[in-house]
């Protein structure tokens, strides 16, 4: 990793490479494209319409604060998990914890944790896809962690590790990061601050499907990462905290008065979107099957050819 300044505000950045999904090197984080926009959205006019984003004073002291309430919350949070952990070995083969890569401050790379929600290897088939509405790999169990955010409770070790806080961005798989990078302008400055176990887009949203879904949690999470304060972060934590009850979303939401309207800014429109790589779990498997149908169709005519050629 290599430190350099970022033009917003001198804040130091670092940059890095990881491999895409076609097995190419590419640079994550702030540092990957602070001074090559051309080259990252395709149209450097389109950043002439984007603010600056200049974190909140309020997140200099964070991370430290996070890790004490972390500490906190592992009295009651302990039980819960040895909870979880029974279930899960009851309910399904496979391990209880799921870890996977995830982009941090700056590039960063960290082992994030969670409860495994879906079926073991439930990317062999297809690699790095986002999740579908009624998702086949979600398990029965799965679908009540996930919508009462259960699953995301082991990252309480990754928050007392210093990789994220209790609040903030969600952390993105660096196979996917490399290509948002370059399909929505300003998207790295998600890594301005370190990323969040819950946050306002999180809360706001429902799990991305396509590059339009991404640019409205971006949306919130640079709103978040300028106005970032101990008021909103309250609100967010009931919030959360009452989703984790299973009450209504849409009921928490007004009731602590944290609900969004979002509207895209347009210079998030400007990047690359041609690469076919965003896609669910659904379309993964049709895209598949449809390349599979293509390769056995042109060995049946590659044989049909050989076969005409010999009797000739």
């Amino acid at each position: 990793m290599s430190t350099a300044t970022s033009p917003i505000k001198n804040i130091p950045i670092s940059s890095g490479t990881v491999k895409d999904l076609n097995g190419e090197k590419y640079s994550v984080g702030l540092g990957a494209h602070a001074f090559r926009p051309e080259k990252a959205y395709g149209n450097a006019s389109n950043l002439t319409e984007m603010e600056p984003i200049v974190p909140s004073a309020y997140f200099t002291w964070r991370i430290w604060f996070d890790r004490f309430v972390a500490l906190l919350l592992l009295f009651p949070g302990l039980p819960i998990m040895a909870m979880v952990t029974i279930l899960l070995f009851l309910t399904s083969d496979g391990p209880i914890l799921y870890k996977q890569r995830r982009v941090g401050k700056n590039g960063k790379i960290f082992t994030l944790m969670k409860f495994r929600s879906m079926i073991p290897d439930a990317e062999k088939k297809t690699g790095p896809v986002w999740t579908s509405v009624n998702d086949p790999r979600i398990t029965k169990l799965g679908k009540l962690l996930r919508a009462s955010h259960l699953d995301e409770l082991p990252q309480i070790f990754n928050v007392l590790n210093g990789d994220m806080l209790l609040i903030g961005p969600r952390p993105e798989r660096p196979e996917f990061t490399c290509h948002l990078s370059k399909a929505i302008p300003g998207y790295d400055n998600r890594s301005l601050i370190p990323p969040g176990v819950t946050g306002l887009a999180q809360i706001n949203l429902p799990p991305d499907t396509d590059l339009e879904s991404v640019r409205r949690k971006l949306t919130l999470d640079l709103e978040y990462i300028k106005t970032g304060s101990f008021k909103l972060d309250v609100q967010i934590f009931v919030t959360t905290f009452m989703r984790l009850c299973l009450l209504p979303s849409d009921f928490c939401k007004k009731w602590t008065g944290i609900q969004r309207n979002v509207v895209v800014p347009e210079y998030m429109r400007g990047g690359d979107e041609s690469n076919p790589m965003f896609k669910t779990y659904t379309d993964g498997i049709a895209m598949q099957e449809k390349a599979e149908r293509e390769r056995l169709e042109k060995e049946s005519l590659e044989q049909k050819q050989t076969e005409k050629e010999q009797q000739g």
